[in-house]
């Protein structure tokens, strides 16, 4: 009767065991489904998670490359060297080994940039220029556009100055000259032309 019971127990821890594991894989492909629409969509972090819930769920090696590759392409470069010798030591996988171990190097150099980048802080900035604060200037007592020059007064210069006056004087004077002149010169009994009628001034 005991051996029975013992038979029957190991039946049922069996059938457990078969059926978590079951459970296991298919929730295991679930998220590794998911994480791959992740990764092609260019949703790297999210992918990543799906991944390492699908590695939670079934610890297979090449959930590991998948992991390290989301991790990569999203950056973290850090976490991606942990999936990456990760799946170093967990997988037999030789025809893999020679691309995953240039990944590793290159992302250890990246890590160090990253590191030296942010343990110096950065060199080379320019102080802002000193900004004076301009002084408002008062407006002017008139409008530039209103601003009339007044002209020189003009001084009329006297009749007496005026140069045409003393020309008619002169022209003037010369006739009257020439008059008098003529009048002395020329005798009172002078005949009277041929023709003409001698007129007596009373």
């Amino acid at each position: 009767m005991r051996s029975f019971t013992r038979l029957l127990c190991g039946v049922l821890l069996l059938s457990c065991s078969i059926a978590s594991g079951d459970d296991a894989t298919s929730a295991a492909r679930d998220h590794y489904k998911r994480g791959s629409s992740l990764f092609d969509l260019g949703r790297f972090g999210e992918a990543a998670r799906e991944f390492e819930a699908a590695y939670e769920a079934k610890n297979d090696p090449a959930l590991l490359y998948n992991l390290g590759q989301a991790y990569r392409a999203d950056g973290q470069y850090s976490k991606a060297l942990v999936a990456y010798k990760a799946f170093l030591r967990k997988s037999d996988d030789a025809s893999r080994r020679p691309d995953v171990e240039a990944r590793i190097t290159e992302l250890q150099q990246l890590v160090e940039q990253q590191k030296s980048a942010s343990s110096k802080p950065p060199t080379g900035t320019i102080p802002p220029k000193e900004v004076k604060e301009a002084t408002p200037k008062s407006p002017p007592a008139t409008s530039p556009a209103l601003v009339v020059t007044a002209s020189p007064e003009r001084h009329e210069t006297p009749v007496y100055k005026r140069w045409w006056l003393w020309t008619i004087v002169g022209v003037a004077a010369a006739g009257a000259a020439t008059g008098i002149a003529v009048a002395l010169t020329t005798p009172k009994d002078a005949s009277i032309p041929n023709g003409a009628t001698a007129v007596t001034f009373h």
